[in-house]
């Protein structure tokens, strides 16, 4: 009985440690970059930030239909993951658009990833594909 108590109490001490740390790294919308901001409010004006966190040097952000973003400190989008719904085609660089245009018709961009070379997109079907920064395909 002492035991399965002394059990308990550890599993709930970790418990409130981890629930510690994670709401440190919580921030308020309000303490996201102001062109963070203003990016949620150009392009998903009807949705709600449910969560928002800084990891080191990013913020992550989710959005009450399952929209997840990454910021970094100046709060340019690294990354865009819309589960649901197609990406908005303006936030995507207009030659990957006339690409997927013409080669994937009937295929919707559900994921974006800005890397130092170019982009990384997902389509609905899961296949991936990689753009340079100029948007042409790699």
């Amino acid at each position: 009985m002492i035991q399965a108590k002394s059990v308990r109490m550890a599993i709930s001490n970790v418990i409130k440690s981890v629930t510690e740390i994670v709401d440190k790294n919580r921030v308020s919308a309000e303490k996201l970059p102001m062109s963070a901001r203003m990016f949620l409010v150009k392009y998903f004006p009807h949705q709600t930030i449910t969560c928002a966190r800084i990891n080191g040097l990013t913020y992550n952000v989710n959005l009450d239909d399952g929209t997840k973003l990454v910021f970094d400190l100046i709060g340019n989008c690294d990354m865009l993951n819309c589960a649901k719904t197609a990406i908005p085609v303006n936030i995507i660089p207009q030659g990957i658009v006339n690409y997927l245009d013409a080669c994937c018709p009937d295929k919707s961009m559900i994921k974006i990833t800005k890397k130092e070379s170019g982009y990384v997109i997902e389509l609905s079907n899961g296949s991936v594909q990689n753009f340079n920064e100029y948007g042409a395909l790699n």
